[in-house]
Order: C-alpha cells, then sequence, then structure tokens
C-alpha cells in the first residue's frame, strides 16, 4: 500500500494558506534537533513548524517524528522553543506527552 507520508502531509497542511512555504527537509530537520532556528528555517517557515501543534493532531506530529528519525522528546523541545516564540499553549499536544517526558 502506498500513500503520503505524514511529513508531506503536514508540510501540505501547513503551507495550504500560503504556498510551498516549508519543505518536507526544513520539518524533519526542525523535529530531529528540536529547534526551527537551529534546522535553518526561514522567519516563515518556523512559523509554520510553530502552529504544527495547533494545527496537527498529537498523533500525527509524532508520526512525523517517527518518520523523521526523531523522538517524543525532541519534538516536545519544538513544541517548547514555539511557546517561547509566542505560540499559545496547546493542551492536546501537552495530555499526549505528558506521561512520555
Amino acid at each position: 500500500m502506498t500513500g503520503a507520508s505524514s511529513l508531506s502531509m503536514a508540510a501540505g497542511h501547513l503551507n495550504a494558506s500560503v504556498g510551498p512555504v516549508l519543505d518536507i527537509g526544513t520539518l524533519a530537520a526542525a523535529l530531529r534537533l528540536g529547534s526551527a532556528h537551529e534546522a535553518g528555517a526561514s522567519p516563515d517557515a518556523a512559523a509554520l513548524i510553530s502552529a504544527l501543534f495547533v494545527e496537527l493532531t498529537p498523533d500525527l506530529i509524532l508520526r512525523c517524528a517517527a518518520e523523521a528519525n526523531s523522538d517524543v522528546f525532541a519534538a516536545n523541545a519544538l513544541y517548547q522553543e514555539a511557546l517561547e516564540d509566542m505560540l499559545p499553549p496547546v493542551p492536546e499536544w501537552e495530555r499526549a506527552v505528558q506521561n512520555f517526558l
């Protein structure tokens, strides 16, 4: 069975209203590094990566992390960076990962 990858679905969703701002490689790097800034994301791409936690389900985000050879700790570090960049808290994400951290 073939289908779109989780990273492809996530990037496509985040790019839907703005055009091709965020590429799959940058999203994967941000998930691996726990930082959009360290991944070299442009300011616009970094904003879309921050929106990941509001726009997508925790399940899809964690599938993206696994596909990017990352883990819940790095994904949560990315969430913490997004909070520092003024993303409002996302209770659904926090509940989903609370037992893993």
